[in-house]
């Protein structure tokens, strides 16, 4: 009996265009693990020095602009805690810096509106974290959870 469904040839691919795909695909792997590693060797160091030295001449000059909700005396609490965490690279395991933003988390919850302060909570943990104060974290956790239902957030 005859085949009635006749054999649709697949085509087949030849070596060299098969070779030719493997070159492409080395060649793309090649680059994107370059960029990686140019990315990785490069760190952050650099961007962050360029960062912190605007920061502080910007300071130095008078150029930071003032925000009309910050008293005068909260901005300098606030220039310095950014410019310390800027300046010292191991600021975690410094007991200034962690003075520092209590003293300037305490103020900030007093004086200044809600977005301030949940602006700065993500730095407040990082200390509370640091000094393994993990119930402090988590009350303070709590609290903002249970202000941002408050206020539908």
């Amino acid at each position: 009996m005859a085949d009635n469904n006749p054999k649709i040839p697949t085509p087949s691919s030849s070596s060299r265009t098969t070779m030719v795909m493997v070159l492409i695909l080395l060649a793309v792997a090649f680059f994107v693990g370059s960029q990686f590693m140019r990315t990785g060797a490069m760190g952050t160091q650099v961007t962050d020095q360029l960062i912190t030295s605007e920061f502080t001449q910007a300071v130095e000059q008078g150029r930071a602009a003032p925000v009309p909700e910050i008293s005068r005396d909260t901005a300098a609490e606030l220039l310095d805690l950014v410019e310390y965490r800027l300046r010292c690279p191991d600021y975690l395991r410094d007991g200034t810096y962690a003075a520092l933003m209590e003293s300037a988390f305490a103020r900030f919850r007093q004086e200044l509106p809600q977005g301030f302060v949940r602006f700065h909570l993500p730095y407040m943990l990082e200390v509370l974290e640091a000094e393994r104060r993990y119930r402090d974290a988590y009350r303070l956790l709590a609290e903002f959870s249970e202000q941002g239902r408050k206020i539908g957030l």
